[in-house]
């Protein structure tokens, strides 16, 4: 039987809250969005994310194929980030940590 989802603890999140899980909920992303796969978060999990930079460089998590985070809890820690220029921390402030960018095109749906 082939696989339909990937979950974040395969590609290394520990999710209790502590540990910081980003790198692991974008390889699990980037790998989801090349095989088509969803990607299911762990019910009694708690991803938390405070540094996004990989291999020195701030990363966004790009989501491009269902999501299922169930009960899940995703804490995003930004105290450390600052928007204004010069900071050290700037670049992080002036990139999105998530982007879901869909393949396919967009549907306009109105109300009338």
């Amino acid at each position: 039987m082939e696989k339909k989802y990937v979950t974040y603890e395969e590609f290394g999140a520990i999710g209790d809250g502590v540990a910081d899980d980003f790198a692991a909920i974008k390889k699990a992303h980037d790998y989801a969005n090349e095989n088509g796969l969803t990607v299911l978060a762990r019910d009694d999990a708690h991803y938390y994310i405070h540094d996004t930079k990989i291999d020195g460089v701030v990363a966004t998590a790009i989501i491009k194929t269902d999501v299922k985070w169930g009960n899940a809890k995703i804490t995003i820690d930004d105290r450390d980030i600052s928007p204004a220029k010069g900071d050290d921390t700037y670049e992080y402030a002036h990139k999105p940590i998530f982007s879901v960018t869909p393949d396919h095109d967009s549907v306009r749906i109105d109300d009338k």
